[in-house]
């Protein structure tokens, strides 16, 4: 019984140096992953800062453009909308460029127009002054902003021909 007592005794003090070297070597691992973790955040905090101050976009837009008809039959029937949604952090000049093309892609009339958007705006254009045949055409935005940022968009119509009701 002795030599059971003996062994178990035995057992029971590896098993606790053991723990103990485990839980030491665990305690200077911790430890390091926590001087790991806090360098890790404060990287990443120094980089979040940088990407924000450096990067973050004073101007950004999400801009669409709308006709109202793409079927007409005058000219003075063209209009157009331009939505602008700023995501950017100022107000923002917007140059504008309209250009109608014929199915041949001729410039056939040109435009140009400025709006300021600070968070949300519509522009609407009305195409006056000028006279097209009826066919095909496309309707061209070409917009500058911010840094000179472009976008370009399109939009085909038709003018069709006037129909005239003859009552005898």
């Amino acid at each position: 019984m002795r030599i059971a007592v003996f062994i178990l005794m035995g057992v029971l003090i590896s098993m606790a140096g053991f723990f103990y070297v485990f839980y030491d070597s665990y305690g200077k691992l911790a430890k390091q992953f926590s001087k790991i973790n806090t360098l890790e955040r404060e990287v990443a905090t120094q980089s979040t800062r940088e990407i924000a101050t450096t990067r973050s976009p004073i101007s950004l837009f999400d801009i669409k453009l709308e006709m109202d008809k793409t079927k007409i039959t005058e000219s003075e029937e063209l209009t157009a909308r331009v939505i602008f949604t700023s995501f950017g952090t100022t107000p923002t000049p917007v140059d504008m460029t309209f250009t109608i093309t014929n199915s041949q892609k001729e410039n056939i009339h040109q435009e140009t127009d400025a709006i300021t958007v600070e968070t949300e705006s519509v522009f609407r254009k009305q195409f006056k002054d000028f006279k097209l045949e009826p066919g095909i055409y496309t309707l061209i935005l070409k917009t500058v902003y911010g840094n000179a940022i472009k976008d370009e968009f399109r939009q085909e119509f038709e003018v069709k021909k006037k129909k005239f009701l003859w009552i005898f």
